[in-house]
Protein backbone atom coordinates (compact mmCIF):
# COMPACT_ATOMS: atom_id res chain seq x y z
CA UNK A 1 0.00 0.00 0.00
CA UNK A 2 1.40 3.33 -0.86
CA UNK A 3 1.61 6.18 2.19
CA UNK A 4 2.45 6.17 5.52
CA UNK A 5 2.82 3.04 7.44
CA UNK A 6 0.01 2.44 10.04
CA UNK A 7 0.51 2.41 13.78
CA UNK A 8 -0.75 -0.01 16.43
CA UNK A 9 -2.96 2.56 17.19
CA UNK A 10 -4.20 3.26 12.94
CA UNK A 11 -4.13 -0.64 12.78
CA UNK A 12 -6.80 -0.91 16.10
CA UNK A 13 -8.51 1.92 14.52
CA UNK A 14 -9.22 0.03 10.91
CA UNK A 15 -10.28 -2.88 13.35
CA UNK A 16 -12.69 -1.55 15.16
CA UNK A 17 -14.71 0.40 11.91
CA UNK A 18 -14.43 -2.99 9.92
CA UNK A 19 -15.99 -4.97 12.70
CA UNK A 20 -18.68 -2.04 12.66
CA UNK A 21 -19.23 -2.54 9.09
CA UNK A 22 -20.08 -0.32 6.63
CA UNK A 23 -21.47 2.91 7.64
CA UNK A 24 -23.54 3.55 4.64
CA UNK A 25 -25.55 0.51 5.00
CA UNK A 26 -25.86 0.57 9.20
CA UNK A 27 -26.90 4.57 8.92
CA UNK A 28 -29.10 4.53 5.94
CA UNK A 29 -30.35 1.26 5.41
CA UNK A 30 -29.97 0.04 9.48
CA UNK A 31 -28.49 -3.53 8.57
CA UNK A 32 -24.96 -4.72 8.67
CA UNK A 33 -22.90 -5.21 5.96
CA UNK A 34 -19.13 -6.06 6.21
CA UNK A 35 -16.39 -3.85 4.52
CA UNK A 36 -12.94 -2.52 4.11
CA UNK A 37 -11.02 0.64 5.06
CA UNK A 38 -12.25 3.35 2.77
CA UNK A 39 -9.58 6.67 3.34
CA UNK A 40 -11.30 9.85 2.92
CA UNK A 41 -8.45 11.95 2.00
CA UNK A 42 -5.60 9.25 0.41
CA UNK A 43 -2.92 7.87 2.53
CA UNK A 44 -0.46 10.13 2.20
CA UNK A 45 -1.02 13.00 4.68
CA UNK A 46 -0.07 13.15 8.33
CA UNK A 47 -3.28 11.41 10.01
CA UNK A 48 -4.46 9.94 6.98
CA UNK A 49 -5.27 7.14 8.30
CA UNK A 50 -7.29 7.89 11.48
CA UNK A 51 -9.55 9.69 8.70
CA UNK A 52 -11.08 6.58 7.79
CA UNK A 53 -14.35 4.81 7.44
CA UNK A 54 -15.93 1.25 6.66
CA UNK A 55 -17.27 0.48 3.47
CA UNK A 56 -18.97 -2.33 1.98
CA UNK A 57 -17.82 -3.36 -1.73
CA UNK A 58 -21.65 -2.06 -2.86
CA UNK A 59 -20.76 1.28 -1.40
CA UNK A 60 -16.83 1.40 -2.18
CA UNK A 61 -16.01 -0.40 -5.10
CA UNK A 62 -19.01 -2.42 -7.17
CA UNK A 63 -20.38 -0.84 -10.44
CA UNK A 64 -24.08 0.32 -9.48
CA UNK A 65 -25.67 0.92 -13.56
CA UNK A 66 -29.25 0.50 -12.29
CA UNK A 67 -29.02 3.12 -9.85
CA UNK A 68 -29.87 1.35 -6.69
CA UNK A 69 -27.07 2.63 -5.00
CA UNK A 70 -24.42 4.99 -5.12
CA UNK A 71 -20.66 3.74 -5.30
CA UNK A 72 -17.54 6.24 -4.29
CA UNK A 73 -15.00 4.07 -6.62
CA UNK A 74 -15.19 2.06 -9.65
CA UNK A 75 -16.94 1.70 -13.04
CA UNK A 76 -20.73 2.49 -13.51
CA UNK A 77 -22.64 5.70 -13.85
CA UNK A 78 -23.54 5.87 -10.61
CA UNK A 79 -20.28 5.95 -8.85
CA UNK A 80 -17.88 8.91 -7.88
CA UNK A 81 -17.57 11.07 -4.45
CA UNK A 82 -20.49 13.26 -5.57
CA UNK A 83 -23.16 10.47 -6.57
CA UNK A 84 -22.28 9.06 -2.99
CA UNK A 85 -22.43 12.04 -0.87
CA UNK A 86 -26.19 13.24 -2.49
CA UNK A 87 -27.28 9.89 -1.96
CA UNK A 88 -25.68 9.44 1.93
CA UNK A 89 -23.86 12.56 2.69
CA UNK A 90 -20.79 13.83 2.88
CA UNK A 91 -17.80 11.48 3.80
CA UNK A 92 -16.96 13.86 6.71
CA UNK A 93 -20.37 13.12 8.11
CA UNK A 94 -20.15 9.28 7.56
CA UNK A 95 -16.62 9.50 9.45
CA UNK A 96 -18.48 11.88 12.25
CA UNK A 97 -20.82 9.09 12.34
CA UNK A 98 -18.44 6.63 12.90
CA UNK A 99 -16.21 8.17 15.21
CA UNK A 100 -19.76 8.90 17.45
CA UNK A 101 -20.70 4.83 17.06
CA UNK A 102 -17.23 3.99 18.41
CA UNK A 103 -17.02 6.41 21.01
CA UNK A 104 -13.73 8.13 19.62
CA UNK A 105 -12.73 11.49 20.37
CA UNK A 106 -11.12 13.05 16.83
CA UNK A 107 -8.20 14.47 17.11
Amino acid sequence: MKGQSRTKEEIRYHDAICEMGCVVCMDVFKTYSPGTVHHIDGKTKTGAHMNCICLCARHHQVASDTGEWATRHGPGRNTGKAMFEAAYGTEQELLDKTMELLGVNKK
